[in-house]
């Protein structure tokens, strides 16, 4: 029974973990990325909204990992009572630069009063202050509900207040200018996954919905007699900015769309079952992505008024199986599809300084991109030492666009453009090992290669060490 103490406690934890408010990944072990994901092990489930109970263990559980993608990873397990709960760390820490450059003004100096003076925070490059990208995640799981996990991901969040000052050569006239980059990124979440027994197989249905709030905004001073503090949205979308085809969206304000988060919800439904020799596993999922906006008027350059619009729609499907040739060995495989489809638009309403109408965009994009791969677990020393890989083949990945501009200045005119791309094959290959030091304590690492054509580039490194009591 959960007690209050342990209950209280678990409360706690939580309200901090709201407080920090930080979503994205979860620790992913070595075993794993060796793998493909086809052989997993704890690490990979104690944060798993379906498969936590997997996670065998009297007193706790916990995972310390460097890894080359995500940073410095963590996070530890216990049992409350009948509830399970587990907590776990992803993150850089931090980054940036803090920048103060003195400059000091000789005797020859042009006004007198400033000469053999110093001016401090005379930045070049400007002080891009410190940022913090960190997600910190909790789960608790019954055996009645099922899992239910909570993220909130910090990313980007820092703050800049850039206090620049300088003098006039010719006249010595001090300017302190004032800028302040405001917050990044604040994402919470809240995923949840049961499993249920069905036909001889385990159904495992997952829901998730998160909410991305884009703080990003610049306060700027100019610091001179007069002047007026500003405050101006600088987000971009980054589909808007895409000019990798044309520069389309140049008229509408250079893509800067004013951005301020997004909703976001998935659903994902797996089944094992046994087949023969083989342990076998189907899966679909759908994602759904909407972003947000704010109003336009303040930051654009050449609307005074336009509304942006994007949509983000992801599918995914997939069959693997996996099979025990012998006391050592274990194969396994799958196969999957993965589509994308963009869909955007800017309908812009009025124009600065000119009686033009307005103008109109609409963006559709589509993805297509399969996958095979194939892993394999091979205990060289048994309960001692195991060695991972896998090979993973993108045969191709296709995209469409279709893209329509209609410049209502003069006609209309209507400017319409598709294009088919199909992207040459890609393969990565991975090999790691797990090398399990003592009862409980293990230690996993990875290395993957990533290959084009007849060029590998060592694209990712992972090490971990892992103990339960």
């Amino acid at each position: 029974m959960l007690t209050k103490h342990k209950f209280l406690v678990a409360v706690a934890l939580l309200a901090i973990v709201f407080s920090i408010a930080p979503l994205a990944a979860q620790v992913e072990s070595s075993t794993s990325q060796a793998t493909d994901g086809l052989f997993t092990s704890d690490v990979d489930n104690f944060l798993n909204v379906n498969n936590w109970q997997d996670v065998e263990f009297d007193k706790f559980f916990m995972v310390a990992q460097v890894d080359g993608a995500n940073g410095v990873n963590g996070g530890f397990a216990l049992h409350a009572g009948s509830v399970y709960l587990g907590f776990g760390y992803l993150g850089n820490f931090w980054s940036g630069n803090i920048n103060s450059t003195k400059t000091e003004y000789g005797s020859g100096f042009a006004y007198a009063p400033y000469a053999g003076k110093d001016i401090t925070d005379n930045n070049t490059p400007a002080d891009a202050g410190l940022s913090w990208t960190n997600q910190v995640s909790v789960l608790a799981g019954t055996e009645l509900l099922g899992g239910i996990r909570v993220d909130v991901n910090m990313a980007g969040i820092g703050n800049d207040n850039d206090d620049a000052d300088s003098l006039n050569p010719l006249t010595g006239d001090k300017t302190t200018a004032k800028t302040a980059v405001g917050l990044g990124w604040i994402e919470p979440g809240i995923q949840w996954g049961r499993n249920f027994a069905i036909g001889g197989g385990v159904l495992k249905p997952t829901l998730g919905f998160s909410y991305t709030a884009d703080l990003r905004k610049t306060l700027s001073d100019p610091g001179t007699a007069g002047s007026v503090e500003t405050t101006t949205w600088t987000s971009e979308d980054g589909f808007f900015m895409e000019s990798e085809y044309d520069d389309v969206y140049t008229g509408a304000n250079n893509g800067q769309v004013g951005l301020t988060g997004a909703i976001a919800g998935s659903v994902d439904l797996g089944y094992d079952f046994s087949a023969g020799d083989a342990d076998v596993s189907v899966w679909a999922g759908y994602g759904l992505r909407l972003y947000t906006y704010g109003k336009q008027t303040e930051n654009s350059t050449t609307w005074t008024d336009y509304n942006p619009a994007h949509m983000v729609q992801s599918a995914s499907i997939g069959v693997g199986a996996w099979y025990t040739l012998d006391r050592k060995l274990s194969l396994g495989w799958q196969a999957e599809g993965y589509f994308d489809f963009d869909k955007a638009s800017i309908t812009s309403e009025k124009v600065k300084d000119g009686p033009d109408p307005d103008h109109e965009f609409t963006d559709n994009r589509l993805g297509i991109t399969p996958k095979l791969s194939v892993g394999v677990s091979f205990k060289a020393l048994p309960d001692t030492f195991t060695v991972n890989a896998s090979l993973a083949l993108y045969p191709l990945h296709y995209s469409y666009r279709e893209f329509e501009h209609i410049d209502k200045t003069a006609g209309p005119d209507t400017i319409t453009d598709t294009i088919h791309i199909i992207d040459p094959t890609y393969s990565t290959t991975s090999l790691g090992f797990t090398w399990f030091i003592a009862k409980g304590l293990s230690f996993d690492a990875v290395a993957a290669i990533g290959v084009t054509g007849s060029r590998a580039d060592l694209t990712n490194f992972s090490a971990l060490l892992s103990y339960k009591l």
